[in-house]
């Protein structure tokens, strides 16, 4: 199987610019921002005796070294992040798309990762159950699983509206889903591939589960830093960009993103 790295495309002038210029010198940054984080997503924002943890955070935290602004950080659920930062409660948030409802009152960076979905299965069922497409399992007695509250992306919707979701069980949380499988009561489970592993490592199932190479979305959808236009300027995110440049350069962007890639 094929190791999950995230790829990430900046502007091809302001990467000859860096590559061929020395360290930029940042604008002082006068700022407390205040970082908008979901406590429950983990390897990517999650708490630890209270403590904001995650490759999110890690990332954050790198950017704004280079850049010299302080943070503090503010626990929100998900589905409230992007209103939280419309409004101001917010500066910055990880990890949002940038969808038609998200356009007005975000500012966006570049992108830095797109999102992966796999089909998890059992290892002994690897090469079996390795189709093509998500598509591929209709008509098929392929039991499925998915978890409340999940997006999959519009594949995963045609799947559905073909008749698919006659084969599918929902789990209450991905934690449930490994478990659902071991027992026999799923053939496979959708999840994302590095949030996957992570969890199977958590629950000491890496020996016996792996992901299979079947196309879950028609396009991985990218994910940004989100800031709120109430309180960060464009010049912030200008700042955020070219030290995400600077990262991608020196290797450590790729470094942190791929903390919790698979080892297969």
């Amino acid at each position: 199987m094929k190791k999950s790295i995230y790829y990430f495309f900046f502007p091809a002038s302001i990467l000859l610019y860096q590559l061929f210029s020395s360290t930029l010198a940042f604008a002082a940054c006068t700022q407390t921002l205040n970082i908008a984080y979901d406590g429950h997503w983990p390897p990517y924002q999650y708490t630890i005796n209270n403590k904001p943890k995650g490759i999110d955070l890690v990332l954050i935290n790198h950017i704004m070294k280079r850049i010299g602004c302080n943070l503090v950080y503010k626990r929100v659920a998900h589905n409230r992040v992007a209103n939280d930062l419309k409004l101001g409660w917010a500066d910055v948030a990880l990890s949002l798309p940038r969808t038609l409802q998200n356009k007005n009152g975000l500012y966006f960076s570049n992108t830095i990762r797109q999102r992966q979905l796999s089909l998890f299965v059992l290892k002994k069922n690897a090469l079996r159950f390795n189709f093509p497409s998500l598509l591929d399992l209709l008509n098929t007695t392929f039991k499925l699983g998915t978890s409340l509250g999940g997006h999959y992306g519009p594949l995963y919707q045609q799947f559905v509206q073909r008749g698919g979701s006659l084969n599918i069980r929902t789990a209450d949380n991905d934690y449930e889903l490994p478990r659902l499988l071991i027992t026999k009561k799923l053939n496979g489970y959708l999840m994302e591939t590095q949030r996957g592993y992570y969890l199977l490592k958590k629950v000491r199932l890496l020996s016996q589960i792996t992901s299979t190479e079947t196309r879950i979305e028609s396009d991985p959808a990218p994910l940004y830093i989100a800031f709120s236009k109430k309180t960060v300027s464009r010049s912030l995110v200008k700042q955020v960009n070219a030290a995400l440049v600077e990262m991608q350069i020196d290797g450590t962007l790729e470094k942190i993103l791929n903390a919790y890639s698979p080892k297969r």
